[in-house]
């Protein structure tokens, strides 16, 4: 039990303190809102994709991928889905409000919040299943975004996405690219040419510095100036996006048999929040962003304590042994 508080409180320790961190920085106006956006693109776009290629260049696929736990993690993900849409037509009443709450629900913050947890608790080896899920789910899920946010509101849009436009979000992806560019790079690496020591440091912080300055960019977001207008909302939205939703997903994954690494990773990938570009694509589309930045808020505070709760949980029952 104590091992698995230590770990716990190692894995979201970190979390929460670079979250506090942003926070900080903004309301001491040591940064502003274009100087937080300009390091929050800098980091996604540039940063991000040595986080995903690290991770996959160095990976043995054969030994590493397992196809029934992806096929699992992405079944549950689409049923999601489903339930946010549901929630959004029966749960929320303004109409402005649905799809923000629709995208919020299905979309969850992996790259930031979860993929850092999972590498302090595990071995590389153990992530390349949540390496592929990401890049395979992540462009689709906010292809899915677009679609709600045009369909649900008081000035609804006519969808205009075309394979073309589909096929360029999908591959401009910083997530895609890091993860092809790593997969091109592994047969490489592995018979041909091997980074010298100094270069392989150099992508391995690029890649650690992209997840720190995400947060901080997370933190500085984060206000809820506005939550008694919206309390009742948001409070019921975080305790079904936090806490219900990745408690099921772990009670499915245990009837399923699983336990260990492939367990908590799939936990992690439904309880972690909702990312801050669902506040931007709800302004975007005219619908409430005041409503997506506090659920964005909310959940991203208190995330830090449910995933606390579910690492120590886990390992505290025998589910999960921590290295």
């Amino acid at each position: 039990m104590i091992k698995s508080f230590y770990a716990a409180l190692n894995a979201t320790g970190p979390l929460a303190l670079e979250l506090f961190l942003g926070y900080l920085l903004m309301r001491m106006k040591i940064l502003n809102k274009q100087e937080i956006g300009t390091l929050s693109k800098f980091a996604f776009a540039v940063l991000l994709p040595f986080t995903f290629f690290n991770s996959m260049r160095g990976a043995n696929f054969a030994a590493d991928i397992n196809l029934v736990e992806l096929t699992v993690y992405i079944v549950l993900t689409f049923l999601f889905v489903f339930v946010g849409w549901l929630y959004g037509i029966k749960m929320v009443d303004g109409l402005n409000m649905k799809a923000p709450a629709m995208q919020a629900m299905f979309r969850t913050n992996c790259v930031i919040f979860a993929l850092p947890i999972a590498k302090a608790l595990f071995n590389p080896s153990e992530l390349a299943n949540m390496i592929l899920y990401m890049a395979l789910v992540i462009p689709i899920l906010n292809l899915l975004s677009v679609v709600f946010l045009a369909t649900y509101g008081e000035d609804t849009n006519s969808i205009k996405l075309g394979v073309g436009d589909m096929a360029k979000t999908i591959a401009t992806s910083p997530v895609i690219l890091g993860t092809v560019l790593g997969i091109l790079w592994n047969p490489i690496q592995k018979f041909i040419f091997v980074f010298p020591a100094s270069i392989n440091r150099v992508f391995v912080d690029l890649g650690t510095m992209s997840t720190i300055l995400l947060l901080i960019t997370v933190g500085a977001n984060i206000n809820l100036e506005n939550i008694k207008n919206y309390g009742k909302d948001v409070l019921k939205f975080t305790g079904v996006s936090m806490v219900i939703k990745p408690l099921i997903s772990c009670f499915i994954m245990l009837a399923l048999g699983f336990k260990g690494a492939p367990l908590l990773i799939g936990t992690l990938i439904m309880g972690t929040p909702p990312p801050v570009a669902t506040v931007g694509m709800a302004i975007a589309q005219k619908r409430d962003g005041v409503f997506a930045g506090l659920l964005v808020s909310l959940c991203s505070l208190i995330s830090v304590l449910t995933l606390f709760a579910f690492i120590f949980c886990l390992g505290s029952l025998g589910f999960v042994n921590y290295k």
